[in-house]
């Protein structure tokens, strides 16, 4: 991303304050689609049918989109470039797709009994109700859990938001990166797995200079997730001889695939500049998230 974006300031300014503003588009956002559906009827009636999970799925990306929109236009900037869409060796994509298999078949489950960790404290555990099948709503469903949040998250968090973290190490940005990932989301069953993805991402679009590996990775991992839910729904890989031939090979393959990457000294440089701008401009965004993490987990 081009140092200009922003008339008087820079990457780490305009980082910060993006994520703060689609943090706030995303509160507001929620808070008068809860209005709205409440007025109409009982909201938990609603779960399961086919417009609530597109609308519930859709809305996030909807939201960067249109912050996204909102500050190419008051930066005049053309939104294409603030997507990250370049080429990139084609390692970089081998190991993106390489990451997405290591990360579902070593963590996707395995993240279960981090949600019965937390049962045990009273945290009460409500998985998403798909609506029932059918070829129209597999595809709408695919669309707005996959494709969107897939193309809308790896354009923010890790093009514009990563752009904007400047520590000097790669590993640090990466962290940071996963951090932020996971607390978007707002969501503590599924804080471990979305940390993981979240740093593996930010490596591979730290090294490739691109969003399109790690979009397509997003997409895979989300389309596997929702094929297995309507196709396979009893599948699992925890304990028994599936943990033992699928989940430990594919986390040793997951080390091994952050090695290399951070083995690799592309896009070392680029790295430095501060952070303590993007976080000051970040921290509102941020505050939330945290703020209604710590009350998922307690309500």
């Amino acid at each position: 991303m081009e140092r200009n974006l922003l008339k008087t300031n820079d990457e780490q300014s305009f980082g910060g304050l993006y994520f703060s503003a689609t943090i706030l588009l995303l509160l507001v956002a929620n808070i008068v689609l809860t209005a709205v559906l409440s007025a109409v009827g009982n909201v938990q009636q609603m779960q399961g049918k086919l417009w609530f999970t597109l609308i519930s799925f859709s809305l996030s990306g909807i939201v960067i989109v249109v912050t996204t929109l909102i500050f190419s236009s008051a930066n005049k900037i053309n939104p294409i470039k603030l997507c990250g869409f370049k080429k990139t060796d084609a390692k970089y994509y081998l190991l993106a797709v390489a990451a997405f298999v290591s990360i579902f078949f070593g963590l996707s489950n395995v993240n279960l009994k981090f949600i019965e960790f937390l049962e045990q404290f009273g945290y009460a555990y409500e998985p998403v109700q798909l609506p029932k099948f059918s070829p129209f709503s597999f595809i709408a469903v695919v669309f707005a859990v996959c494709v969107l949040p897939a193309f809308a998250e790896e354009i923010a968090l890790r093009h514009i938001v990563l752009n904007g973290i400047k520590t000097g190490s790669v590993v640090l940005n990466a962290v940071i990166g996963g951090f932020l990932f996971a607390i978007y989301h707002m969501n503590p069953a599924q804080t471990p797995y979305q940390f993981i993805i979240g740093f593996v991402f930010s490596l591979i679009a730290i090294k490739s200079r691109s969003t399109i590996p790690t979009i397509i990775a997003h997409f895979l991992n989300n389309f596997a997730i929702i094929s297995i839910e309507y196709f396979y729904p009893t599948f699992s890989l925890v304990g028994g001889k599936y943990f033992l031939v699928t989940v430990i090979p594919s986390l040793v393959s997951l080390v091994a695939i952050i090695a290399v990457l951070l083995l690799d000294g592309r896009d070392e440089k680029s790295q430095k500049g501060g952070v303590k701008t993007f976080f000051a401009y970040s921290s509102f965004g941020i505050a939330v998230c945290l703020l209604m993490w710590t009350a998922s987990l307690l309500v």
